[in-house]
């Protein structure tokens, strides 16, 4: 196994290896490759600091990172991470992440934050094991959109100014799972 950062990967090994590894996910994601674009630039991914493991140069692992500032602190955060199914269990999402961490540290970011849903029992086991702590939990839901159209004149458009407190517990920020890129005891990330 080789693992290496992929700034310099073609975007479509990328996106082939994410709906590999997206294939069984909880909610199903198979964007085509300038929908999975797009939204790594909507998250700011940045493939320089981002990293893979490859298995005979097939990309079986990624982990895709983005930098921000997060409440004034350097921030990085995984915008998506997946094995390929049949490469489960092997430790790779675990070297991946070791492998970036001089790196991130590098960035001067003291702070790495990520999403997982708690059903996805391995993964939460995974980022225990590195040293993240759940910070905050969402609700999610899934449904179907009905959209009526109505002929009728009995509504009214009118501005308003939205609840900036109720809308903060649920946007993608902060994420649920949180560990500090300095050395600390508590987060077993000893230089």
């Amino acid at each position: 196994m080789d693992i290496q950062f992929l700034d310099k990967t073609e975007f479509s090994v990328v996106h082939q290896a994410f709906i590999e590894a997206f294939s069984d996910y909880i909610i199903p994601m198979r964007p085509i490759e300038a929908q999975l674009r797009e939204m790594f630039t909507r998250r700011g991914a940045d493939m320089a600091i981002s990293a893979g493991a490859f298995v005979n140069s097939k990309l079986v692992g990624f982990t895709i990172n983005a930098m921000d500032s997060y409440q004034n602190v350097r921030t990085v955060y995984d915008t998506g991470s997946g094995v390929v199914p049949e490469y489960r269990r092997r430790g790779i999402s675990d070297a991946i992440f070791r492998f970036m961490l001089p790196a991130l540290k590098d960035t001067g970011a003291v702070q790495y934050l990520l999403e997982v849903f708690e059903e996805n029992i391995p993964a939460v086991r995974l980022y225990e094991k590195i040293g993240f702590r759940m910070s905050r939990k969402f609700a999610a839901f899934r449904g179907v959109v009905r959209i009526e159209r109505r002929t009728d004149s009995s509504f009214e458009i009118r501005e308003t100014v939205p609840d900036w407190n109720y809308w903060a517990r649920i946007w993608e920020w902060p994420l649920l799972g949180k560990i500090l890129l300095v050395p600390s005891n508590e987060a077993g990330l000893q230089d």
